[in-house]
């Protein structure tokens, strides 16, 4: 999964991924676009995060989205990726989507999909950029609805098993 930011409201997540029985046949890896969190940022320095407080040109966000991505990809070897469509992947688009590009390029294998409120700017992403298949559509339901949302109160005596 690639979370937005290193901030609360992510750990919050991670942890209640980490916490559904339902997905203990799951292995999940967490990635962080940028390692802090947003409000912690001065006004105007989102680019700097990307680069731990250097000023960086916005051509090389592409590349450590990439690169933060391509590491856990090669440490792990991931079935799907999961990516937070919130605010960094609304400012930084285009990166997210040459980044994924990249890496489908790599290894067309991996597959991508998206969880989050901001599920509408996903929608219109590029054709390519996620899945939308129906086994990656029902994973982005179970980790959007039932885990992350909790609209299902059920969800633990749910069973999935990776394929």
């Amino acid at each position: 999964m690639v979370e937005s930011t290193n901030d609360k409201v992510a750990h919050n997540r991670m942890s209640k991924i980490q916490n559904t029985a339902a997905l203990k046949n799951f292995s999940v890896f967490f990635v962080f676009a940028v390692d802090q969190s947003v409000e912690s940022l001065p006004p105007g320095a989102l680019t700097r995060a990307f680069s731990f407080g250097e000023d960086i040109p916005l051509a090389t966000i592409e590349e450590k989205l990439f690169s933060r991505i391509m590491n856990q990809v090669t440490h792990s070897d991931p079935q799907l990726i999961l990516i937070y469509t919130g605010f960094v992947f609304k400012q930084f688009y285009n990166d997210y989507y040459r980044a994924i590009k990249r890496i489908k390029k790599h290894d067309p294998e991996i597959l991508f999909g998206r969880f989050g409120a901001d599920m509408d700017t996903a929608q219109d992403a590029p054709s390519g950029i996620f899945d939308r298949t129906k086994a990656v559509q029902a994973i982005e339901t179970l980790f959007l609805k039932h885990v992350l949302d909790g609209r299902s109160k059920n969800i633990n005596k749910l069973k999935f098993y990776p394929s």
